[in-house]
């Protein structure tokens, strides 16, 4: 895939593995965008990577994730290459364990649907793109789950299936569709 000129998008972009995909991107020559729920981790990471453009989004707010869609076009020239990184992990021995039985559903919602619903936001703007991309990042834990972590194990595992859908979905659209694992 032809990184040079086009633009990208890395939800969960400011740190970790999704920082480590933007400065990737970048050095191959892409325009970098990233978001994130906390606007101070966005300013470090713009503090590291100067030409990073930085939206503050939860990505589990479809009404933020629309606003933030229609800035991407009208600030940066839209997005080529969508990167669906954004994913939380709790650990726990036992399910019941959790402090907060609301912590599976943020975790489905942010390591899942989010992904799936950014998907469905992105897609007629990818359509227009010519080598558009949508890339998820998932887990050898999609695989081979571990105990201590069964929601996120669960969450990879349903993100694996969904790109596998979407890869059959698109063929022949000229939108390519990854995993990154």
């Amino acid at each position: 895939m032809r990184i040079d000129g086009k633009s990208v998008l890395v939800t969960g972009g400011a740190t970790g593995i999704g920082f480590a995909l933007a400065k990737a991107f970048y050095q191959k020559g892409g325009r970098v965008a990233i978001c994130g729920r906390r606007e101070n981790v966005l300013e470090d990471a713009k503090k590291k990577m100067p030409p990073l453009r930085t939206f503050t989004c939860d990505v589990t707010n479809t009404a933020a994730c629309r606003a933030m869609l229609q800035e991407l076009e009208e600030r940066f020239g839209g997005i080529d290459i969508l990167v669906n990184n954004a994913s939380i992990f709790q650990l726990a021995e036992q399910l019941d364990e959790a402090e907060d039985p609301s912590t599976v559903a943020t975790e489905i919602g942010i390591n899942l649907l989010a992904p799936m619903q950014l998907t469905q936001l992105f897609l007629p703007h990818l359509r227009s793109r010519p080598g558009a991309a949508v890339i998820n990042v998932t887990s050898s834990l999609a695989l081979a789950p571990a105990a201590a972590a069964n929601i996120y194990c669960a969450t990879k595992a349903g993100l694996h299936s969904f790109t596998i859908g979407l890869r059959d979905q698109l063929s022949g659209s000229g939108i390519k569709v990854f995993e990154l694992m």
